[in-house]
């Protein structure tokens, strides 16, 4: 299956969280503040030359990436870019680290119809009460070791691939194809340091990674 997005996503443990300045305004003049921490734009950087794009907020940060034909490179630049924010704003204590991925499979001999019948076929016990239906996917989460695996696929046409799920543009995008997304969350309180981080983000992406190889096999020799 080819990789169309890579991303990982910190959630930032509440115990290290940092108060936005609105927050700390309002404890310099001892007033009372808000039980709802006022909402702050955060930060949206775009490289729109590498299809990168990083989103900080008070709560989490997620770096993407959807220039993926070495995702070696692509967690090597994202280890960079955490030391990055690191530096400016104290990572700390983490509550959970996920990892996302996007992955598709063509389908040259299929319209859009014939993939749907063909993937219920394949993936959905047939039964009365799934007679009529025209479009279906699957989701499930399945324990890995210390992930928890979050998958949902189906067969989708390349306009909703880029209107729902891609930012930047993509040429040579197949017109009908298997989607598959996939989330693998370490859910386990960690501290930030760059070499620990790297290690969770390589073995999330490798559960992933398998994963897709395992959902592919499912359809050689029927696209």
């Amino acid at each position: 299956m080819q990789l169309v997005q890579f991303s990982a996503e910190l959630e930032f443990d509440k115990s290290t969280k940092p108060y936005t300045p609105a927050h700390r305004v309002f404890s310099a003049f001892g007033g009372k503040t808000p039980k709802i921490q006022p909402r702050e734009p955060g930060a949206n950087i775009r490289d729109e030359k590498e299809k990168i794009i990083i989103n900080w907020q008070y709560e989490k940060c997620a770096i993407r990436f959807e220039k993926t034909e070495d995702p070696i490179e692509c967690m090597s630049i994202m280890t960079r870019l955490m030391e990055t924010i690191d530096s400016a704003v104290p990572i700390g204590k983490l509550q959970s680290t996920k990892v996302i991925t996007e992955w598709i499979l063509p389908a040259p001999q299929n319209d859009f119809a014939s993939l749907s019948e063909l993937y219920m076929r394949k993936m959905i016990a047939p039964n009365e009460f799934m007679k009529g239906t025209y479009d279906s996917s699957i989701v499930l989460d399945i324990k890995m070791g210390d992930f928890i695996l979050h998958h949902q696929s189906g067969p989708m046409e390349r306009k909703q691939l880029l209107e729902q799920y891609l930012v930047y543009k993509h040429d040579n995008l197949p017109k009908v194809l298997i989607f598959l997304y996939t989330i693998a969350t370490y859910a386990k309180v960690v501290n930030y340091n760059k070499k620990e981080m790297h290690n969770i983000i390589e073995n999330a992406f490798r559960v992933c990674e398998r994963h897709s190889s395992e959902f592919g096999k499912i359809w050689e020799g029927y696209l």
